[in-house]
């Protein structure tokens, strides 16, 4: 792995990818391996490769939420939102408590223009981690920005007060108001 690493910090791509290919040919059953697979890829602008190696890492280890967070940020700009919002479900699913993740996911829905999902993810971020400024601001922003309602808009705008109350230097709630 170290010489995986090594590879990548001089920007030798094409070698870091052959030694991650060979290193889960050699242990395929060890999601840190695939997991820098993925990174490599990633990095090598291979994003849907990247999605496939770190869906194999959640094959692997439903709880490994690392692989998830970096599935998550290649969501927006893949064109595989689906996929990727697969792999964020199949990890909830073994650890629905995480407050964060479900925050991430909602964040890729509210993107790619599904807000009734991303308000349905901020809901459960704001149940699992009622103390994060961010969750509550995400849940108001998506609530504002669906538009679906009048009571909707009065209730991202109340989310959006207890950002601010909850952290009066919090940008984006300031912003959304």
């Amino acid at each position: 792995m170290k010489c995986i690493l090594a590879a990548m910090e001089s920007n030798d791509l094409k070698a870091a990818e052959g030694l991650a290919e060979r290193l889960t040919y050699i242990n395929p059953n060890n999601a840190m391996t695939w997991e820098l697979r993925a990174a490599v890829a990633a990095r090598g602008s291979r994003v849907a490769d990247a999605i496939g190696y770190y869906a194999k890492v959640v094959d692997i280890d439903p709880a490994r939420v690392s692989a998830v967070h970096a599935c998550l940020s290649l969501g927006p700009s893949s064109g595989m939102h689906e996929r990727v919002v697969e792999v964020a479900r199949r990890y909830l699913a073994a650890r629905p408590d995480d407050g964060n993740l479900w925050n991430d996911l909602g964040y890729l829905l509210a993107t790619v223009g599904d807000f009734p999902e991303a308000i349905e993810c901020y809901r459960k971020a704001t149940l699992y981690g009622p103390e994060d400024a961010l969750h509550w601001c995400n849940l108001g922003g998506a609530l504002m920005q669906s538009r679906s309602s009048v009571s909707a808009i009065s209730e991202g705008l109340e989310y959006l007060e207890r950002a601010v109350a909850m952290r009066p230097d919090h940008l984006p709630a300031w912003f959304n108001r």
